[in-house]
């Protein structure tokens, strides 16, 4: 194999840089995979596809007369306004009631909280996130990527945890917050390539490349991308009976962009497509594996019995997670993701703490070698498995609710 546990090593210390949705180096990333597609012999298609870009130009929050270190939420309103800061418990009516006219400080990021609170009467949001015990204080940006309410424009700031408790412990009693942010379009690409089958059915084997703002992705989500490349090295003499495509997403972290944009363009493909594997986050060093069936029971159980078949440690579960495989259930396509998950914070995602150091390269490859049996299976397949796999009420009503009041692409 060309993509061993050395080349994977590298591949992942190559790639440990920021990529953030649209930008320079998430282009520079997508042409870097489809080189190393074309060391395999194979020829990747780099398909380009808008994405919303926001320049903060201004993001303030003053305290108590104090200074805070903040970023705009993306998405959200531009405005400078001041008044009575209220630390908001819940999401229960009484909590919510004490909102109005006041700029609310959530002790939790509700779903749809934004509009929830501008109902309420609130005049801007502060919300917070971050890792209490950590060293930084990091304040991460965060995208709106849901309908606003008509009229809503609240401006909303994100903090660090660390300044939330102390805001919240000395009793601070107003706030000010001045924004202003530019929305404007850009690009980012997704990148393909097929594995041609002998029938017209396909499945796509999907991953994430781009990462957040803090992070360098080598977790979250490079690790999968070499997963895709091991499955290139993997497939690349074969002929299967059905079609294998690989297919590397842009802009997951903006909202699973990349992938509903592939499900958009590629819609008579899909026709066609019996089954999404999805890939994000393999192979920290200290962790548990785990298989979601977003399809049904049949897919579950199937998973079990492969699991046992190969004598692979994993745990198996019929539910959706907040990645690519929701735009193709989304889209009618049934599918499965996998994950390894780190244990007791060893492998943290969209922090600076997401670097190849929680990478374990052998067991990445251990991860890529399972990924391979299953995929070999469900492309070669014969008794009519996975055709016959469907996705059950549960998994349609879980995706209508991730993708409920979503932003449509551009």
């Amino acid at each position: 194999m060309y993509i061993n546990e050395e080349k994977v090593k590298e591949i992942i210390e190559k790639t440990a840089y920021t990529r953030t949705s649209g930008s320079n180096k998430e282009l520079e990333c997508a042409l870097y995979i489809k080189s190393i597609c074309n060391e395999l012999g194979l020829d990747a298609v780099l398909e380009e596809f808008p994405v919303r870009t926001y320049k903060e130009k201004k993001a303030s929050l003053t305290v108590d007369g104090r200074r805070v270190l903040c970023k705009s939420w993306h998405g959200t309103g531009s405005e400078k306004v001041g008044g009575e800061l209220y630390f908001l418990e819940g999401d229960d009516e009484v909590s919510l009631s004490g909102c109005k006219d006041k700029i609310v400080l959530c002790v939790k990021t509700f779903k749809d909280f934004y509009n929830t609170l501008y109902r309420y009467g609130a005049k801007a949001i502060i919300t917070y996130s971050g890792n209490f015990h950590h060293a930084y204080k990091d304040v991460d940006l965060k995208i709106f990527d849901s309908v606003k309410d008509e009229n809503n424009n609240l401006p909303c700031v994100n903090i660090n945890v660390k300044d939330a408790f102390n805001i919240i412990k000395s009793g601070c009693r107003y706030a000010e917050i001045d924004v202003l942010i530019k929305q404007s379009t850009g690009k980012s690409h997704n990148l393909y390539l097929d594995i041609k089958g002998k029938s017209e059915k396909s499945v796509v084997v999907s991953a994430h490349y781009d990462s957040t703002r803090l992070s360098k992705g080598s977790y979250d989500n490079m690790s999968s991308c070499v997963a895709l490349l091991y499955l290139a090295d993997y497939f690349k003499n074969t002929k299967p009976l059905h079609t294998l495509r690989l297919l590397w997403c842009g802009s997951e972290e903006a909202g699973l962009v990349g992938s509903r944009a592939y499900c958009k363009y590629h819609a008579d493909d899909l026709k066609n497509t019996i089954l999404n594997i999805n890939l994000d986050m393999l192979g920290c060093v200290m962790g548990s594996f785990t298989c979601f069936s977003c399809a049904d029971e049949s897919m579950e159980s199937y998973m079990k019995h492969l699991c046992l078949k190969e004598k692979f440690a994993s745990g198996v579960t019929l539910a959706i997670r907040s990645s690519d495989s929701n735009s193709f259930v989304y889209s009618g396509v049934p599918a499965v993701s996998f994950a390894r998950y780190g244990a007791c914070d060893t492998a943290l995602i969209h922090t600076r703490y997401d670097t190849p150091e929680t990478i374990s390269f052998s067991q990445l490859v251990k991860d890529c070698s399972f990924i391979a049996c299953f995929t070999s299976n469900a492309v070669n397949s014969t008794d009519g498995f996975p055709e016959k796999v469907l996705i059950c009420d549960k998994i349609k009503k879980d995706v209508d609710a991730y993708f409920k009041n979503k932003l449509d692409i551009l």
